[in-house]
């Protein structure tokens, strides 16, 4: 029978390289062999806990699996992996792409090469080049955030976003969503947005230096991992915790600890392992000549202190290692 291959490159913002090449199991199956390889750079529990629901989807449908790495979550970077794969020609391409923008060339010379391409968490400003898209409503989280901080600075004061860096479609459709949001409340001041390039130190300093040139500051929106730890780490060290409200985002265990312990008021949980799975559902539906749905969304949970440990949100929780 024909062999499928499936690549799949998942991009995690960090400055940790993690190098692995782990084949999945082969299970015995009237369908096609798909060989899947899950390309990454390590460090980044989000994109470890879809790694995890893509490796048991995998399993269940009889695929093969690969785990590579990419070096960072840059273009250049990601163009390169995406070259390499191209030139094995696979069947189907699945990649979350780093920017909005600068990704699509690479990914329209698959599509030329004819590779079918599943594109999930983030989006390309030109989506109609792939063929399904598995990704949350982002400008709809944004709004939530906004809703949610405003309650809870009594909806007056001066709040602002913290955020990894513009042309990330993700991070950038949850500003937008905040900003279209906020601007609801009349008696609060939206002080904008800062970047820190998910540098989490830089972070820390940002964040500082608004305590300083705004030591009103009520509020904060921390749109990843790394912005919502930085500012853990900014009001434990000024001694500002519960002082400033935040609404966090991503479920890492540092952050339902900052949850617990109040450093958070509220965090939005995202269906991280889901997303995994349904990547890979379209990508071998792809692969074997079907019509998957064009887009896909997973939902999202804004948690606090009340539901946390409510069993039915268990799974959004992110992972370290897949079980």
């Amino acid at each position: 029978m024909k062999k499928v291959y499936l690549f799949c490159i998942i991009g995690i913002i960090t400055s940790l390289m993690m190098t692995s090449c782990q084949p999945g199991q082969t299970s015995a199956t009237e369908k096609d062999t798909i060989n899947i390889v899950l390309a990454r750079v390590g460090g980044d529990p989000f994109y470890k806990t879809v790694e995890c629901g893509a490796i048991e989807e995998a399993k269940k449908l009889g695929a093969n699996l690969e785990i590579q790495s990419m070096a960072n979550f840059e273009i250049a970077e990601q163009t390169r992996v995406i070259d390499a794969i191209i030139a094995t020609k696979p069947d189907v391409l699945i990649t979350a792409p780093v920017d909005a923008v600068g990704v699509a060339p690479a990914i329209q010379k698959a599509k030329d090469a004819g590779i079918k391409v599943v594109t999930f968490d983030t989006r390309l400003e030109n989506f109609s080049i792939v063929d399904a898209e598995v990704i949350t409503d982002n400008f709809a989280q944004g709004k939530l955030a906004a809703e949610t901080l405003a309650k809870v600075v009594g909806e007056k004061g001066k709040v602002m976003v913290l955020s990894d860096m513009p042309g990330i479609y993700t991070t950038g459709e949850e500003q937008r969503g905040f900003e279209e949001q906020i601007k609801n409340y009349a008696n609060i001041n939206y002080l904008g947005t800062e970047y820190h390039n998910n540098d989490q130190n830089r972070a820390v300093q940002i964040i500082k230096a608004k305590l300083v040139s705004d030591p009103d500051l009520a509020g904060i929106f921390a749109t990843n991992t790394f912005g919502s730890l930085a500012v853990a780490t900014a009001l434990r060290e000024a001694a500002m915790v519960g002082k400033i409200k935040v609404v966090a985002y991503d479920t890492p265990q540092e952050i339902i600890d900052g949850l617990k312990e109040g450093v958070f008021d509220a965090v939005l949980a995202y269906e991280a392992k889901k997303e995994g799975t349904l990547a890979v559902q379209a990508a071998v539906a792809l692969a074997k000549g079907e019509t998957p749905e064009k887009l896909t969304y997973v939902g999202n949970i804004m948690l606090t202190k009340d539901n946390v440990d409510n069993s039915e949100y268990a799974y959004l929780r992110y992972v370290n290692e897949c079980q």
